[in-house]
């Protein structure tokens, strides 16, 4: 509380949407929540001291919630569903945030510098695809070896989760939820 000079960090234990349901759709609604509100969250260091989505391993007690990453077939396997996709989205992000700035209030834009590696993360607000122009300032003597791309989509009531290599001059990439990895 700022009034008694008592403050303390905020832990978000769950976050994400209610939706617990097991079609490709829902799987992107709660694609979408997830990455909005870590987007977000990014924003208030400070004030967060953790946010966890709520995405759970195995849901034994109700192995058909849409909330776990592990499901169990009829042979008894496990086997990881599309909410594995948000951990894939994300995986190996790291370094120090930059300073990002965007034009577009229907897009959020975050980037992280680790050593050589640039991981900028853009969130599409929209239920539309959007053309971008990513334009980086790079230091002098810098270059692009390659980009990478790694997006969560939703297309023809299918999701899927893409990597792909791009050309080096950034321009036009297709963004649904993605993360780019220069």
């Amino acid at each position: 509380m700022i009034a008694t000079d008592n403050l303390k960090p905020i832990v978000i234990s769950e976050h994400g949407a209610l939706n617990s349901d097991r079609g490709d759709a829902d799987f992107w609604i709660r694609m979408k929540a997830y990455n909005h509100n870590l987007i977000t969250f990014l924003d208030r260091p400070a004030d967060l001291a953790i946010t966890v989505p709520f995405l759970l391993g195995f849901t034994h007690w109700d192995p058909n919630s849409g909330h776990g990453l592990i499901d169990k077939d009829e042979n008894g396997n496990y086997e990881f569903n599309d909410n594995i996709h948000f951990v894939h989205l994300w995986e190996g992000v790291k370094g120090h945030r930059l300073l990002t700035l965007d034009d577009e209030h229907k897009l959020h834009v975050r980037s992280f510098l680790d050593e050589r590696d640039l991981y900028v993360a853009l969130n599409n607000r929209t239920g539309d695809s959007l053309a971008i122009n990513l334009a980086l300032q790079l230091p002098v003597g810098a270059s692009i070896d390659k980009v990478m791309l790694r997006s969560i989509r939703y297309a023809d009531e299918n999701l899927s989760y893409v990597e792909e290599e791009f050309a080096k001059d950034l321009k036009q990439i297709p963004l649904i939820l993605s993360l780019i990895h220069i």
